[in-house]
């Protein structure tokens, strides 16, 4: 994995500064459900732009595309995420929690990778279509989940990052925005970031895959 090449991405757009500022103001509104699914489909479209191995940023427009692409991928995290609510039921324990926790963490780059390459929620269901092409790049497969799982502790800081902008307001205020400037900033170039990473991944599975590439085509 070249973590310079994706930490790289962001500059190399000519226009990278007014696009990672649109993508934090869709993240600051996250809680109206329709900018956090824009801000999905942008990061599916990133996959997409390294798979392809081309240069920058994606554009902010063509939003209905990017509501597509992003409830599609929102509706697999939420498909899946049925059974693994059910397991916490009977089972509400740490030891649980931890393995719901690293289970996530390695299932989610596999879907927005899969749904990338495939553009199909279908074939991303369909585990044994892929399944070799991941076991051969299971190292970098554990990298970016790695890497994923850091830029999600870096989360739970929000008290020492974010707690000196919000002190000043009431506590009901603090604790709602805190998360949200967390998550879009520098929550949203971290995003970038991880994403470029998928795109890496997607392009090794695309060397050993035998399926079909969406993102190669487009």
């Amino acid at each position: 994995m070249n973590y310079k090449q994706a930490f790289t991405l962001i500059f190399e757009d000519d226009k990278w500064l007014l696009k990672v500022l649109i993508g934090v103001l869709y993240s600051l509104f996250s809680l109206l459900i329709i900018p956090m699914v824009i801000v999905f489909g942008y990061q599916v479209e990133i996959v997409e732009k390294v798979i392809r191995k081309e240069q920058g940023l994606p554009e902010w427009n063509n939003s209905g595309q990017k509501i597509k692409k992003g409830a599609s991928v929102l509706f697999i995290f939420i498909l899946l995420g049925l059974p693994t609510l059910a397991l916490t039921i009977p089972f509400p324990n740490m030891a649980m929690s931890i393995f719901i926790l690293l289970g996530s963490l390695l299932l989610t780059p596999i879907v927005i990778i899969q749904y990338a390459r495939t553009g199909s929620i279908r074939k991303v269901l369909q585990p044994p279509l892929y399944f070799s092409s991941y076991k051969v790049n299971f190292s970098k497969l554990l990298m970016v989940t790695l890497t994923g799982g850091l830029i999600m502790a870096t989360y739970s800081l929000d008290s020492y990052i974010v707690g000196p902008l919000t002190s000043y307001m009431p506590e009901y205020i603090a604790t709602s925005l805190s998360p949200l400037i967390l998550v879009s900033f520098p929550g949203f170039p971290a995003q970038l970031f991880l994403h470029n990473l998928y795109g890496q991944l997607g392009v090794a599975l695309d060397e050993t895959g035998s399926e079909h590439s969406v993102a190669e085509k487009a």
